[in-house]
């Protein structure tokens, strides 16, 4: 006799494998079951009957689905069965097949057999959704699937790869460190959603498996005068080269992103119109912008060390190559025996984006006009929508505020910004 009992979840973890496959059934719901291996897996099961022929549905593993899941599941199952009944004994006539869970399911796995390997869908994922974006980005792509993820499941079909699988190769990662274990299970869980959008999963085995470490959001910002009067100390002091001081110095008093200031051409460096624009292919947001100058950030740029004016980036290495994020990051891990001497925490070229933005705040710029100065979308679809207003003179208004304010904290002998009465009279 066939054992039945009431369906929870501890009763679920407390059933105990035996030496032959066994079948318990729910004693609240009709031909709901877990099915239990010597191993210790548990699967969730339908029975129903289809045109009168016994059927056995396999939901899933209780790794993979929860008792609400495959309860919801279970539903749907017998929704189908209900209609293909209804057809048989009001119509008279044979059910469609669509209509008999296990006959579609066996149809997907066939499906899923030809879908390809998984290095075929980052192949297609690439071709289809890896352009437009940046090439450090796309670049970081690369290189997460190479080192972690091709040589562990690479080979595998789309359709047979589980959650198992995937925490598997997320625990090897976390080996090397736990934030590049969650940035790669996000790269895993874009590229398995693109295959459920491509009908090639039913689907994601990423979605339940959770991040391996939660991440603190970045907080850290240069505040108070002291410390940001150390911060341009430190820079003086440091061996780094010049246009990498600058480079940084310039993230602070134009609350550029750290990429922005390193792609920075002569070309759209308006001095007439004190004025920096930011192409589309720059910008994070993909729609360019225009940065005004400060008096300071004018006289920061005009101070950069390059081969003369005919070459194409503003801030080099040796003339032509520009700088890079990373020689900016590893500038201030150098740095860092300075920055401590002088009173300056740990920070990254980042968190003097945030620290201009706290810094406008502190100013008493208006939150909306210190957003959109750093190149924020207005985040009200009505506002934006209705508002169509530039706020050029706003943004150049705080943006003049921070850099006099910075201004006065500088060293006064390292760079003295232009007025506009010397730009004129030059």
């Amino acid at each position: 006799m066939s054992q039945r009992i009431p369906f929870t979840h501890k009763g679920i973890e407390a059933i105990k494998p035996r030496p032959e496959r066994f079948i318990i059934w729910d004693s609240k719901t009709r031909g709901f079951g877990l099915r239990v291996t010597p191993q210790g897996t548990r699967s969730f099961i339908v029975a129903y009957r289809f045109d009168g022929a016994c059927r056995m549905l396999t939901l899933g593993s209780t790794d993979a689905l929860t008792l609400e899941q495959a309860l919801a599941q279970h539903g749907e199952v017998m929704a189908k069965v209900a209609g293909a009944k209804h057809i048989r004994v009001h119509q008279h006539v044979i059910p469609p097949a669509e209509l008999d869970p296990a006959h579609v399911k066996r149809q997907r796995k066939e499906e899923r057999r030809g879908a390809g390997t998984v290095a075929d869908l980052w192949t297609a994922y690439q071709a289809k959704r890896c352009i437009g974006l940046r090439e450090r980005t796309v670049g970081e792509y690369k290189r997460i699937m190479k080192a972690y993820v091709l040589d562990e499941i690479g080979e595998r079909r789309v359709g047979e790869v589980t959650p198992k699988d995937i925490k598997a190769l997320l625990n090897k990662v976390e080996a090397t460190g736990p934030v590049m274990a969650n940035r790669t299970r996000t790269l895993l869980a874009a590229l398995f959603n693109f295959a459920t959008d491509q009908f090639l999963v039913d689907a994601s085995p990423v979605k339940l498996v959770r991040q391996v470490v939660r991440e603190a959001p970045r907080a850290r910002a240069l505040r108070d005068e002291a410390e940001l009067r150390g911060l341009y100390a430190a820079l003086q002091a440091t061996a780094c080269s010049v246009n990498v001081k600058l480079a940084l110095e310039l993230v602070l008093t134009t609350a550029a992103r750290p990429g922005e200031i390193c792609g920075m051409v002569w070309a759209d460096v308006d001095e007439s119109a004190t004025t920096w624009t930011i192409p589309p292919e720059l910008d994070k947001t993909k729609q360019g912008r225009v940065v005004p100058l400060s008096a300071l950030a004018l006289a920061l740029i005009e101070q950069a060390q390059s081969d003369g004016r005919n070459a194409v980036f503003v801030l080099t290495t040796e003339g032509s190559r520009p700088l890079t994020t990373h020689m900016l990051s590893h500038a201030v891990l150098l740095a860092a025996p300075h920055l401590a001497k002088h009173g300056v925490a740990k920070f990254t070229p980042h968190d003097l984006r945030r620290s201009a933005r706290t810094l406008l705040s502190k100013l008493k710029v208006p939150r909306d006009i210190a957003e959109l100065a750093l190149g924020h979308a207005v985040k009200n679809k009505i506002v934006r929508t209705y508002d169509r207003h530039d706020f050029k003179e706003e943004i150049r208004a705080a943006l003049d505020t921070l850099g006099a304010h910075l201004t006065t904290l500088r060293p006064g002998a390292n760079v003295m910004p232009f007025t506009q009465d010397d730009r004129v009279a030059a």
